[in-house]
């Protein structure tokens, strides 16, 4: 079985034939991949045992939503255009599409965000919620983790955000901008 282009292996013990046993009876350990291997001098003598480890290293992709770094392709109903920090959502429910290979472990939603209006935010990937933030006026950093079968069905991640209300900045006299905000989202890391 071919290890994925995300794992690196190594070998504890050294021998000059290795017989690999069991590999799909390998457990996720501590972040590591752990399979029993059998290394020995030929393949006709009795063999002595060593551990083979196969670590599952993480993969990271950062998706900014600030001009100009931002590819409005993954950005799909609810939003504003882009500026030079990042969207603001102009919608109830708004929604990313971001494209997701085929992963071997949950992923790890990690998002710079805020709210306009302080409130709490429901976060769905795929159809299916997966957490809820309390959101402040100040840009904080809020994780959530997507079950592998939720991502490895879609190989894309559908995120949709619902809030309870938008706000204008032009109610409360701070500005002259009369839009009805309701998050503002500055980057999105994806962690596998």
């Amino acid at each position: 079985m071919p290890l994925s282009h995300n794992s690196r292996a190594r070998k504890r013990r050294t021998g000059d034939s290795l017989l690999l046993l069991a590999l799909g009876a390998a457990g996720l350990v501590s972040g590591s991949w752990i399979v029993q291997a059998y290394l020995s001098k030929s393949s006709t003598k009795a063999p002595s045992t060593g551990p083979l480890v196969i670590e599952q290293f993480s993969e990271e992709s950062v998706h900014q939503f600030a001009t100009p770094y931002v590819d409005k392709k993954k950005l799909k109903d609810g939003w504003f255009p882009p500026e030079p920090w990042g969207v603001w959502s102009k919608a109830l429910v708004s929604e990313l599409s971001i494209p997701i290979g085929e992963t071997y472990s949950d992923t790890r939603i990690s998002a710079q965000i805020r709210a306009f209006a302080a409130q709490e935010v429901k976060i769905e990937a795929n159809g299916t919620q997966i957490a809820k933030w309390r959101l402040g006026t100040k840009t904080s950093t809020q994780t959530a983790t997507v079950p592998r079968s939720l991502v490895n069905a879609a190989r894309s991640l559908e995120i949709k955000f619902t809030v309870e209300r938008l706000a204008s900045p032009s109610e409360d006299g701070k500005s002259r901008d009369a839009r009805q905000l309701g998050i503002g989202l500055t980057s999105l890391t994806l962690a596998h």
